[in-house]
């Protein structure tokens, strides 16, 4: 299955919706200058979150790849409270 979330993210607190990776995926920002944009985790649903990394500033703007086991997890990626700086929006986008 294909899956592909894209936000624009214009304000803090605001991410792609929870989907399960399992395998390869990516990580897309563009936009981002002095914003901090972080990929969470959730072994409940998404009802309780846990950083696995975060990106900050403009060297950032690229494509991570990351490889993940089979599992029942689910993951998002955004902007959390207290971390959106001055753009007008960032992009992030989740794609495996």
């Amino acid at each position: 299955m294909r899956i592909n979330k894209r936000k624009i993210i214009t304000a803090q607190n605001q991410f792609t919706p929870w989907v399960n990776l399992n395998g390869t995926f990516n990580v897309l920002i563009s936009g981002l200058d002095d914003s901090t944009v972080t990929f969470q985790g959730s072994m409940d649903g998404g009802v309780t979150a846990y950083d696995i990394d975060s990106w900050t500033g403009a060297e950032s703007n690229n494509k991570v790849r990351g490889l993940l086991g089979d599992s029942t997890d689910v993951y998002r990626l955004g902007v959390k409270a207290g971390d959106y700086g001055t753009e007008e929006s960032v992009t992030v986008k989740l794609e495996a």
